[in-house]
């Protein structure tokens, strides 16, 4: 991921806490901005013609936040596709890059908050054709070389983030976050940790 694309992340952020601002006024008093970073394991589904496959993911997140209301959250996603190759190697590795926009409501309970979320997921993939273009081999191993075909899905995003307050602070979180991208190609199920603060 380059700096234009977390460019354009925070460019499209900006747009939304601004759209957002003009439809629900937030007092000052209560808006929060928190940036968070989390890692976790994910596993996708084929529906069409991919196989299922596991992958790690590493978030990028930004969150507007109403305190005990609504929560308005962007994050860009990068899966890294995990596969199983045991006498050889096919490269370049599948990915999967994603933008989720979400809304979801904060709900308080006295040693966690909840954040349930739903919203807009945009997939963009990166699969490896069914043909080999060049190859390479060694004594126990060879490795593949082959074309990539990319393209963009929509999905629908979901997620529930539990936060955990870290001790002597007061806007910095732990949070564990079941999450789900669902779409009609490779819908995506996982689990991400990760670290939050206020800006």
């Amino acid at each position: 991921m380059n700096s234009k694309t977390f460019m354009g992340l925070f460019l499209l952020v900006g747009m939304l806490q601004q759209a957002i601002g003009q439809v629900t006024p937030i007092s000052p008093t209560t808006n929060r901005h928190y940036l968070g970073v989390s890692s976790g394991f994910n596993t996708c589904f084929g529906i069409l013609n991919i196989n299922p496959f596991y992958a790690p993911s590493f978030q990028l997140n930004y969150s507007l936040e109403q305190q005990e209301k609504m929560v308005y959250s962007a994050r860009l996603s990068y899966f890294q596709v995990f596969e199983f190759q045991l006498f050889g190697k096919s490269s370049p590795a599948n990915s999967l890059s994603t933008l989720e926009i979400m809304v979801g409501k904060t709900k308080q309970y006295k040693s966690m908050t909840m954040v349930p979320s739903a919203g807009i997921a945009i997939n963009r993939f990166a699969i490896r054709t069914g043909y080999s273009h060049s190859s390479s081999s060694g004594m126990l191993s060879s490795e593949s070389y082959y074309n990539t075909e990319a393209f963009t899905k929509l999905g629908v995003a979901l997620s529930t983030a539990f936060k955990f307050r870290l001790a002597k602070t007061k806007h910095r979180y732990l949070y564990v976050e079941p999450q789900a991208n669902i779409n009609l190609y490779c819908p995506v199920y996982g689990f991400n940790v990760g670290f939050q603060g206020c800006l």
